[in-house]
């Protein structure tokens, strides 16, 4: 699910007082829910921009927190973490509504167990800002844009944003910890653009109190030669069978070899 400079968050977030702690993050302050509440407002108006029926993958997907979104857009839908307990949340969130056409798969977000093109659309929300090693933020942004056919909604936190500057000076000048990886745009849109994808728009939450922004890419053209040898099927055994019996009900483990 996470990475890097928080491995103290992932190994809480693999257990059920992380993941029910988290589950509750985006209602514990007015702040957070307000923030909560735009960031539906943003991923509906986007959603709503694309085509419906689709085939859609949301990688880090956490608690489902916008589960219930993207199954009312989709015909099938992925949703894929590291941590068994958050999928057990986000599947509990799916209800009995979606248990036909969801499927959840415990996986990283690095090496996405799919073969390229696999998703219409591929969603990861407040994943990137974990990372601040830029070398591991271009193998997330490529494996998110390598098993899109289309489209990819993404956000990160902005460096050239209001808050995203204050924050800068303040580790300057106070010695403040870091906190979030910020991102040039440029970075972004530079790798989408060498896959064929260019932006549609780039929502902010809040112009003033956020680094957080939405973007939607598109893909421009079909490439086959950007196709990897080597990148293996999803090949996946259910790991925990009490979550269901069917077998879009079930919580599934992706078994694969890294290609070398």
């Amino acid at each position: 699910m996470r990475h890097s400079g928080k491995s103290n968050e992932i190994e809480r977030y693999q257990r059920e007082s992380g993941a029910a702690a988290y589950q509750l993050k985006y209602r514990s302050t007015w702040i957070r829910r307000l923030d909560d509440t735009r960031e539906h407002r943003i991923m509906s108006r986007l959603l709503h921009r694309i085509d419906h029926g689709l085939n859609i993958l949301d990688v880090a997907c956490g608690a489902g927190r916008f589960g219930e979104l993207l199954v009312g857009q989709a015909r099938s839908a992925t949703f894929l973490d590291l941590s068994m307990p958050m999928l057990q949340l986000c599947r509990h969130a799916m209800g009995e509504g979606g248990a036909n056409q969801t499927t959840f798969i415990r996986a990283g977000a690095a090496s996405l167990p799919f073969r390229d093109d696999s998703f219409d659309l591929t969603v990861a929300v407040r994943l990137l800002h974990h990372f601040h090693d830029p070398l591991r933020r271009t193998e997330l942004i490529t494996e998110l844009l390598r098993v899109a056919r289309r489209w990819v909604i993404l956000t990160f936190a902005d460096r050239a944003s209001l808050k995203g500057r204050q924050r800068r000076i303040r580790r300057r000048w106070l010695g403040r910890k870091r906190g979030e990886a910020m991102i040039e745009r440029a970075e972004v849109l530079s790798l989408a653009a060498a896959e064929a994808f260019q932006r549609v728009t780039i929502v902010p939450i809040s112009r003033l109190f956020s680094t957080q922004v939405y973007v939607l890419l598109e893909r421009q053209r079909h490439t086959p030669e950007r196709s990897r040898a080597g990148l293996c099927e999803l090949d996946a055994v259910p790991c925990n069978t009490e979550v269901g019996t069917m077998r879009r009900n079930m919580i599934y483990a992706a078994v694969f070899d890294k290609p070398s």
